[in-house]
């Protein structure tokens, strides 16, 4: 079982990997994105023609309205969408920002771990590379 403190004991590898295992148990296509360059984008999910790009915060305190701006501005325009998960939780700022607009999403710790354990996700150790200009 999956819990909060579990996900916050994980080295940030481990929890990226973590969170593409959940969208593959989703039945999206998982890729992860090179270490240096990828514009605080961590995974890129795809599934038809929907490509979300998706940051994945470790962290113990809140996350702040800047945080999601900086990964707003990262992603709008190249992806249909985006998704901000953490292990921790949101500020009310954060939230209201994130609310007013309809292509990014917030996921926190408790919902990151209930998801975790409603599909009982089977870790994936290795994802494929994302490659913008790729035959993707």
């Amino acid at each position: 079982m999956q819990t909060v403190a579990g996900l916050q004991a994980m080295s940030p590898t481990q929890f990226e990997k973590a969170v593409g295992s959940l969208y593959v148990a989703k039945a999206w296509e998982v890729f992860c994105t090179p270490e240096s360059g990828d514009r605080g984008i961590d995974l890129v999910l795809r599934k038809g023609k929907q490509k979300v790009a998706v940051q994945c915060k470790r962290y113990r305190k809140v996350v702040s309205e800047r945080v999601i701006r900086e990964f707003y501005g990262s992603f709008v325009g190249g992806f249909n969408r985006g998704i901000l998960i953490t292990t921790s939780d949101f500020s009310h700022r954060a939230c209201d920002w994130a609310s007013a607009r309809k292509n990014i999403s917030l996921v926190n710790g408790e919902l990151l771990a209930d998801w975790m354990n409603e599909l009982e996700v089977i870790p994936v150790e290795n994802f494929e590379t994302w490659q913008e200009r790729g035959s993707r």
